[in-house]
Parts: structure tokens; sequence; C-alpha cells
């Protein structure tokens, strides 16, 4: 497994696709930060200032569509490569390379996610030119586990495919226009049963999730619906791309 390890390691730091990505993170961060500067100058207050700081900070959302594009490319590098059957020949299973992979891409999340806080950083310090001193870690923190969630989701679905082009388009509609609307759509077709349980079904949307941690306060609602709808995809999609390396042909 350590071997496994090391050669996915050393194909992930000559992946292009690893360091493009990046690129796409911070030249969001900038953006952001550049948008806000604006409005800055033009609402220019002490009320405002922390409110930007607090929105910039909680603002993992641009992480999703270049780890979708990310995911994608790995979960299907070997095959379009062609070099499944290189590692398979050597003596290496399915499982410890399935599991070589996702400690890799968990270790990408947390990254990708640590290059978007400090871009945000370094942008607002240059651009808001106030530090914010409002309390907002559990904010922050609380974003790490929905991005390793949507690792592993992009991850999950990408295993499907053999193809680049497949993998990133499907990963990419799925969390923008497709599944969304699907979770809308079930949750309004179940409106009265998940009314009396209390349940709005798009609170657990990856997407809405992360947007609800844009408050000032946090209900024990939000934090509990990040923390448990983190782990549901987490074990879900790990699952599900387990089973699909396992049976997928070569």
């Amino acid at each position: 497994m350590r071997e496994m390890l090391k050669f996915e390691l050393r194909k992930l730091l000559r992946m292009k696709s690893l360091y493009v990505c990046a690129a796409l993170i911070v030249l969001q961060s900038l953006l952001i930060t550049s948008i806000m500067s604006g409005a800055r100058v033009i609402i220019d207050d002490e009320v405002t200032k922390p409110a930007m700081w607090r929105s910039l900070l909680s603002s993992a959302e641009i992480i999703p569509i270049p780890l979708a594009i990310f995911a994608s490319v790995y979960a299907v590098c070997d095959f379009s490569g062609e070099t499944i059957k290189t590692i398979l020949s050597k003596g290496y299973s399915r499982t410890q390379r399935y599991f070589s992979q996702l400690v890799m891409l968990l270790a990408v999340c947390v990254a990708y996610f640590l290059l978007c806080e400090l871009s945000h950083i370094i942008f607002g310090a240059i651009y808001l030119t106030r530090i914010m001193r409002d309390d907002i870690w559990l904010n922050i923190i609380l974003q790490l586990p929905i991005i390793i969630a949507y690792g592993v989701f992009f991850f999950g679905i990408a295993s499907l495919f053999k193809g680049m082009g497949g993998a990133i388009a499907t990963t990419v509609f799925l969390d923008v226009p497709i599944l969304p609307l699907l979770f809308a759509f079930v949750n309004g077709s179940f409106r009265k049963q998940l009314d009396e349980a209390g349940i709005d079904l798009t609170d657990y949307w990856l997407r809405s999730m992360i947007n609800s941690l844009d408050k000032i306060e946090l209900t024990n609602k939000i934090i509990a619906t990040a923390l448990i709808g983190s782990a549901a995809y987490f074990i879900i999609f790990v699952a599900i791309g387990y089973l699909i390396a396992r049976r997928r042909e070569v």
C-alpha cells in the first residue's frame, strides 16, 4: 500500500490539471475580492467592511467547479492513459489502487481549501484594507467537510467513465443545473410529508449546505446539516466509487 501511495503521489504531482484547477481557484478569489473592493468604495462604512470579510472567507463555493474538473481527470487518467493494466500487472489490487487514489484526492481537497482561504486573506488584505475581527472560525472550518464531500461525490460519479470529456461534463452539469433541480422537484412532490417531518430536502444539496454557512450566527440546524450531510455524501460515494473500482473492466 505504501508503494502504491508513493506511485499515486508522483503521478498526482505530474498532473497539469492539478495546477490549472488551483490557478482557477486563485483567479476566482481575485475576481471576488475585486468586485467587493468596488462595492466597498461605493458603500464605505464600518458595518459593510466586516460583512464583506465574512462573506469572502465563507466563499469556498468557488472550489467545486475546479475540483469537479480535477477529480474527473484523476478518476479516469489511468484508463485514458492505459496505465491501469500496468498497475494491476505489478501485483497491486483494485482495492489498493482505489484507496490510494482516495487518499490523494482527500489531500487535494484539503490543499484546494487552504489555497482558497489563503487567497481570500491575501486579496482581501489588499483590496478590502481591513482585517475582519469577527469570530467566524466555525463558519470557515465547517466548509472543509463539505468540500471533501464534494470531492468524493465527483470522484465517485467520474468513476463511471473512461473518457475525460464525459466525466467532466457529467460532474459539472450535476453540480450546477441538474441535481439542484432534482432536489427541488422531489422536495415539491413530497412537500406535505417533508413539511410534517420538518425537512427541506434542498438544504441537503452540497451547494446549499456551503452557502448556508455565510451567516453571522450559525444555528444548530445549519451546523448539523453541514456535518451530517457531508458524512452521508462521503460514506455513500466512497462506497459507490469502491464498488465501481472493483467491478469495472480494464
